[in-house]
């Protein structure tokens, strides 16, 4: 339903109603329309929808504005008190603390699917408040792990390749369509197949099993070291290497492989974009960007892991905002601890939290991930945002090609 700013009476004996004021009519088109005087609404006999104006106009219907506000003030953010995940996610909205079930230990892989909860604290003896979503076959968003401390896969250091696994999975899964009409036209370009965008949990008992088609193409391509997860989705898609950073195991590839849709996608062709300003306005304007424009969210984050870990490559698939549009909580999945995600896969509810930078003298404020309030008091423990990575589905590129 439509939030309005200004609060309407509606007299079920009325069909127009008047207030004497001035003010701007704010349409979702982006456009504006100042009303001197009274601003009236009015009621389509027919269908019942209410408009603004002193006649029935299916422009001006309510549903087709973004708010009312008297003249002088300034428009409220779009995204204040709003929840949004990323294109396609199919999830539901966070329940509030006391409606959450509450998960034990020995229940972690009978959790019911797609279900809000959280870790029971005196069995588990965390001290912090741990909050989470389990996955879902119809969800639409992704959780590759690495398993080197299961199955002693070579993947330890692989969290970008995990996530841009996630990225990967979300945009084959999204481009499907234009994926199965490259096929038909192009057939496949190299003797091993193009992994599989099929994403599954681990089954009960076997941590390592299900894994991602896509994240084992990545540990078999490339050494265990740090890369750039932003990086190794354009490496996917168009075969630009460039800043991957990690080594290829065969060195070959980096010549040999021009990736998976390169009959469409040239080498300057950019589908991943980066950013490593991380001041609170940047952050919130780089996170406001991917849900309107479709674009999924890889982030990297300092020390999450513990003490002089270094940055951390994980995935965003979801925020809340606050009354004044800034970011306050955000979803996001972890590519450790395969066996300690409940039903094999979750994503975890984290605060988000601006601190002034003290190596600047502007007072600029920084983004960080930041624990939930602890149950039994005490401080919560913060983790600095590095960098933001938005993928992009690059549909003008698939239409071009179909046109052509």
């Amino acid at each position: 339903m439509m939030k309005f700013r200004l609060f309407i009476l509606v007299l079920a004996a009325s069909s127009t109603l008047a207030s004497h004021a001035q003010f701007i009519v704010e349409k979702r088109d982006g456009s504006t329309i100042q009303l001197d005087g009274n601003v009236t609404f009015t009621q389509d006999p027919v269908s019942g929808n209410w408009s603004v104006g002193d006649q029935y106009d299916e422009q001006l219907q309510l549903d087709m504005l973004n708010g009312i506000r008297l003249a002088g003030e300034s428009p409220a953010d779009p995204f204040a008190n709003k929840t949004c995940w990323v294109y396609g996610v199919k999830a539901p909205e966070f329940p509030g603390r006391e409606n959450l079930q509450i998960l034990k230990m020995g229940n972690l892989m009978n959790f019911p699917a797609g279900t809000w909860g959280r870790f029971d604290y005196q069995e588990t003896g965390i001290d912090y408040e741990k909050q989470f979503l389990s996955w879902a076959d119809t969800c639409g968003w992704y959780d590759c792990n690495k398993t080197y401390d299961i199955d002693g896969a070579e993947d330890s250091n692989m969290c970008w390749a995990a996530s841009t696994s996630n990225l990967l999975h979300w945009w084959l899964v999204m481009n499907a369509d234009y994926i199965a009409r490259y096929d038909e036209v192009y057939g496949q370009p190299y003797e091993y197949a193009r992994p599989s965008a099929q994403f599954l949990p681990p089954i009960k008992n076997n941590w390592a099993s299900n894994k991602s088609e896509i994240f084992k193409f990545f540990i078999s391509t490339f050494h265990n070291k740090a890369g750039w997860s932003g990086s190794g989705v354009n490496w996917f898609i168009n075969g630009n290497s460039k800043n991957i950073s990690a080594p290829f195991k065969d060195p070959s590839m980096a010549q040999t492989f021009t990736g998976f849709f390169s009959k469409i996608f040239s080498k300057s062709d950019t589908i991943a974009t980066d950013s490593k300003d991380m001041t609170k306005e940047n952050f919130n304007v780089l996170i406001k960007k991917a849900f309107s424009e479709n674009k999924a969210i890889g982030v990297v984050v300092y020390d999450i892991v513990g003490k002089n870990t270094g940055p951390h490559a994980l995935t965003i698939w979801g925020a809340e905002f606050d009354s004044e549009g800034y970011v306050s909580h955000i979803y996001y999945v972890e590519n450790n601890g395969a066996d300690q995600d409940p039903s094999g896969a979750a994503l975890y509810r984290f605060e988000i939290a601006y601190i002034n930078d003290p190596n600047d003298y502007s007072d600029s404020e920084l983004t960080y991930f930041r624990q939930l309030p602890k149950p039994f008091g005490g401080n919560q423990s913060s983790y600095l945002v590095t960098a933001l990575i938005l993928v992009d589905l690059r549909r003008d590129i698939w239409e071009t090609a179909i046109a052509n």
